[in-house]
């Protein structure tokens, strides 16, 4: 036998043991696996497990370890012109790319793998020896030392920090989501030299940016809080300055008594574009969906010279449609009856007739604090919105005039999931108006949440890149 061929043959039965490790374990339990049972699960005796891995939880690091360790060689493949942080995203999505969403159950027991003490253990000794051999494929790119140079270390470390925090989100995230997305945007925050999130307030305005480019700013619906977006903006802050605020009267924006209900939309205007001023003196992108959508459309109206383009997603304009004043009469429904019997029967009439998608909530244990803090601010949202918003924006159509000769910088988008309902209608018309289209975008009225906030962002920024 060939000493190549003597190579592939190690390499392949070690991988078979370290599969055959992670099967058992998510099959029966870690401390129900024996280093018999791996080894008879791929085809070998005890004594050849024994010569390739000192436990079963050797085994189950190896995956990681030789993981790092194929993406040391193949970083040296990379062109030499090629910049460093994009060689190193790269080479891990050609290995980690593959690692798409998990079901509920399958996530619930790798967890429970995960947190036996001795593989935690294990997996410190493989993550110290896999950053080794990665620092010295950095080493060899950038003409440092590995042993001597801090710059080669402190790459492979972050990187390293990136995976455990990438896959810590994947393995908790709720729904499930792929891991390379996540992954990728720890690489590109590490790449631009991890620019701080900025939650700030501005006259009254509590709102967040992230990441750099051009400014992206996110104009909330009815539930006027940042955090539904926050997904979608974090996955594009490679590529875009995204901001995300809570909306003057919701979550972290409060208002000084109740609000003047004729000045409502003007006030919104104007704090977008306050927003827009803060963050860049050249035209933005703006996207708004529902009520933001609304918002989005009337700061374009006003503002043009501060917009580059505005998506306009699913505006809930019943003044637009043929049986516009139906629509009106069912908001008004809804209306009075959360006067009469409170909100949640009122957000069930409501979400019934936009044809919305009943999340199913996540067992509170498995609820992110930060999550967590979000639903109690937009339960509270909901009350604000229903008293003051629900009557209100859907009958505030924008100057349809001054739109016509903007409408090539005008991008109406509803979901690809609520097509037959009334949100996505006004659109439609809009788009019959203007001679264009509605691009469709993964979802449904709230598509740009979890569970496809991530292909919501890729179709955004593919429909941003247009022009």
């Amino acid at each position: 036998m060939s000493e190549g061929l003597r190579e592939r043959k190690k390499v392949a039965t070690r991988q078979a043991l370290s599969l055959a490790a992670l099967n058992l374990a998510l099959e029966r339990g870690l401390e129900n696996v024996r280093a018999e049972d791996i080894a008879a699960e791929a085809g070998v005796s005890e004594r050849t497990f024994r010569n390739y891995f000192s436990s079963k939880y050797e085994a189950l690091t190896a995956r990681h370890f030789d993981r790092m360790v194929e993406a040391a060689a193949a970083l040296l493949d990379r062109p030499a012109a090629e910049p460093l942080w994009e060689a190193i995203e790269h080479v891990l999505a050609a290995i980690m790319g593959e690692q798409g969403e998990r079901s509920t159950e399958l996530l619930a027991s790798l967890r429970a793998v995960l947190a036996e003490p001795a593989l935690q253990t294990e997996m410190i000794k493989a993550t110290f020896a896999a950053e080794n051999a990665f620092a010295k494929a950095v080493a060899t790119r950038t003409g440092t030392d590995a042993g001597r140079d801090l710059y080669p270390r402190l790459v492979a470390s972050a990187v390293g920090a990136a995976q455990h925090v990438a896959t810590e989100r994947w393995l908790h995230a709720d729904p499930p989501i792929p891991l390379w997305p996540e992954l990728r945007a720890a690489l590109c925050l590490l790449a631009a030299g991890l620019p701080e999130p900025r939650g700030n307030h501005m006259n009254g305005i509590y709102h967040e940016s992230r990441g750099s480019g051009p400014v992206l700013l996110f104009i909330p619906g009815g539930n006027g809080d940042a955090g539904p977006y926050s997904h979608v903006a974090h996955h594009l802050a490679d590529r875009f300055t995204t901001v995300t605020y809570d909306r003057r009267g919701f979550s972290r924006s409060p208002l000084d008594g109740e609000p003047d209900e004729a000045k409502r939309l003007e006030v919104d205007v104007e704090d977008a574009l306050g927003l827009l001023d803060e963050h860049t003196d050249q035209p933005a992108y703006v996207f708004g969906s529902s009520s933001g959508a609304i918002v989005a459309l009337h700061l374009f109206a006003r503002h043009p010279d501060r917009v580059k383009t505005v998506v306009a997603h699913e505006p809930p304009l019943a003044p637009l449609l043929p049986d516009g004043d139906k629509w009106l009469a069912v908001f008004q429904d809804v209306h009075d009856l959360y006067q009469a019997e409170g909100l949640a029967p009122a957000m069930r009439k409501f979400v019934a007739a936009m044809g919305m998608t009943q999340r199913q909530a996540p067992a509170e244990a498995e609820v992110p604090q930060a999550v967590k803090e979000m639903m109690a601010r937009m339960s509270a949202n909901m009350h604000f919105w229903a008293r003051h918003e629900l009557l209100v924006y859907p009958s505030l159509v924008p100057d349809l005039e001054t739109l016509d000769a903007l409408k090539d910088r005008i991008v109406l988008a509803g979901g690809q999931e609520s097509k037959e309902y009334m949100p996505y209608q006004p659109n439609v018309v809009l788009a019959e108006r203007f001679g264009s289209e509605v691009l469709d975008f993964p979802g449904d009225h709230i598509g740009y949440a979890p569970p496809h906030a991530t292909e919501f962002a890729e179709r955004l920024a593919e429909v941003l890149a247009r022009d």
